[in-house]
C-alpha cells in the first residue's frame, strides 16, 4: 500500500471509461476489473493523472463542487483494484497484485460471429420462437408430462444420460453468451459456480460494462435467446411428427420430451429474482441501479423490522429516489420468484422424488425387481450434490472471514 501526502503525484495504468449516466465505469479490461464511480471523482482522477498533485487536485474540485474530496480514499480504493501504478511497476505492465486474466475461445471468427448474432439472424430466432409458441397453442399436447422425468428402469444409465444433455444444454447457454459478447468487441471467460448447494455454469461478461448500455442486452439475453429457440425448435419437430406422415421413434421421442423439461428449468431459473439472474441483471442494467438485490433485501428487512417496531433500521438515504422505487418494485418482484421456485419445488420436484422414494420402497420390500438402484447412481449422486454443497460452504466460509 502506497503513501500519499498533499505533494504525491499518482501515475495511473490505461483505463477504459464508459458513462453511464449519473456514474462513469472505469476499467482495465486486460484484467477484467471494474470500477463505478460517480462523475465528479472521474474528473478528479483525471486531473491527478494529468500530473497536478493531490493538493492541487483538492483545491481544483473545491473551486468546481465547493466542497473537500477524500483523494486518499479514492486513491486506496484505485489501487487495490490495479489502477495505479505502484512503485515497482512500469505503467502499461501487468501488475501482480491483481490477477491476471485468462479469456476464453478469444478471436473467434467474425463470420462465425455474425452468422450468430447479425440483424438477420436474429429476425431468424424471433421467427422460430413465435413458430415455437404458434405450435404450443394448436397443440398444447406437445407439453409433455413430468412422467417422462421417472424412469423405471437403467436409472444410473439415464440419470447419466440426463446430466449428459442438462450440461451441453448449460455449455450451449454460457457459450451464447460468450459470444454474443465477443460480437460486441467483449472477451469473456466460463466457469462453474454455486448458487447455494445448486453447481451452476457462469460466463464472466463484466467486460460488457466498458460498452453502451444499450449493446449489453444482447450478451445478457443471449443465453435465454438460445434457450427459447432450442426449445421452440423441439415444439415445431414434434407438432411436425403430429401433423404428417414424418414420425420419431419413441426413444428420440422421449429424450426430446425430456429436453422440453431440460429447458424448462433452465429458463425458469432466470424467473428466480432472488437470484443474480441474466433477468436480474437486465433490470439492473436498465434501471441503472448499481446494487439492487443487497438494497433491495436491505429495504424489505427495514420493512419487517418497522412492523415489529425494531429501531435497528439501515439507513439507505444516500440512495436516490429514482432507484428507491426500482427497489420497492422489485421487492415484489424477487417474492414472485420466491413463489416460482417453492410452486415447481411442491408442484414438480418433490412429486417425481416422492415417485422415485415409493420405487425404492417396492424394491426394498421385494416387490419389485431393482432395475433403478446401482452403485454408479450413488457415485452420480454424492458427487453432483457434494461438490455443489462444497462450493456453498466454501463461499458461506470466505463471506464470514471478510
Amino acid at each position: 500500500m502506497m503513501t500519499y501526502s498533499e505533494d504525491s503525484t499518482v501515475t495511473f495504468h490505461p483505463y477504459t471509461k464508459q458513462v453511464d449516466e449519473e456514474t462513469v465505469v472505469i476499467g482495465r479490461p486486460e484484467q477484467a476489473t471494474f470500477l463505478a464511480l460517480p462523475i465528479d471523482a472521474v474528473e478528479l482522477l483525471e486531473k491527478l493523472a494529468e500530473g497536478s498533485t493531490l493538493k492541487e487536485s483538492e483545491v481544483w474540485y473545491e473551486s468546481i463542487y465547493d466542497e473537500t474530496p477524500d483523494i486518499v480514499d479514492l486513491l486506496l480504493v484505485l489501487e487495490e483494484k490495479g489502477f495505479i501504478v505502484t512503485s515497482n511497476i512500469q505503467k502499461g505492465d501487468a501488475d501482480t497484485t491483481v490477477s491476471q486474466v485468462k479469456f476464453h475461445f478469444e478471436n473467434l471468427p467474425k463470420r462465425l460471429l455474425n452468422g450468430l448474432w447479425s440483424k438477420q439472424t436474429m429476425l431468424l430466432y424471433t421467427c422460430v420462437i413465435l413458430l415455437g409458441c404458434l405450435t404450443l397453442a394448436l397443440s398444447p399436447s406437445l407439453w409433455p408430462s413430468y412422467d417422462v422425468l421417472i424412469f423405471d428402469h437403467s436409472l444410473d444409465v439415464n440419470i447419466l444420460k440426463l446430466l449428459i444433455l442438462t450440461w451441453s444444454l448449460v455449455f450451449v447457454h454460457e457459450m451464447a453468451h460468450l459470444t454474443a459478447a465477443q460480437f460486441m468487441g467483449v472477451n469473456s471467460r466460463l466457469s462453474l459456480g454455486n448458487r447455494m448447494w445448486i453447481i451452476v455454469g457462469e460466463t464472466d461478461m463484466s467486460g460488457i460494462w466498458t460498452i453502451p448500455k444499450k449493446k449489453r442486452y444482447l450478451p445478457l439475453l443471449a443465453g435465454m435467446i438460445s434457450d427459447l429457440v432450442g426449445l421452440s425448435s423441439i415444439f415445431i419437430i414434434l407438432f411436425i411428427a403430429e401433423s404428417t406422415t414424418f414420425s420419431l421413434s419413441n426413444s428420440i421421442e422421449t429424450w426430446l420430451q425430456i429436453t422440453i423439461w431440460t429447458y424448462f428449468f433452465q429458463i425458469s431459473w432466470q424467473c428466480y429474482f432472488f437470484l443474480r439472474t441474466d433477468l436480474y441483471y437486465i433490470i439492473a442494467n436498465f434501471f441503472q441501479c448499481k446494487n439492487l438485490m443487497n438494497d433491495t433485501q436491505t429495504w424489505m428487512k427495514n420493512q419487517l423490522k418497522r412492523f415489529f417496531r425494531n429501531t435497528n433500521i439501515v439507513d439507505q438515504s444516500v440512495i436516490p429516489n429514482r432507484e428507491m422505487k426500482v427497489i420497492r418494485y422489485y421487492a415484489g418482484f424477487l417474492l414472485l420468484g420466491r413463489l416460482a421456485a417453492f410452486s415447481i419445488l411442491f408442484f414438480i420436484i418433490l412429486p417425481i422424488a416422492w415417485t422415485y422414494l415409493q420405487m425404492i420402497v417396492e424394491i426394498v420390500r421385494g416387490t419389485m425387481p431393482n432395475t433403478l438402484v446401482s452403485p454408479l447412481i450413488i457415485v452420480i449422486f454424492f458427487v453432483s450434490n457434494g461438490l455443489g454443497l462444497l462450493l456453498w460452504i466454501n463461499n458461506l466460509i470466505k463471506t464470514r472471514r471478510a
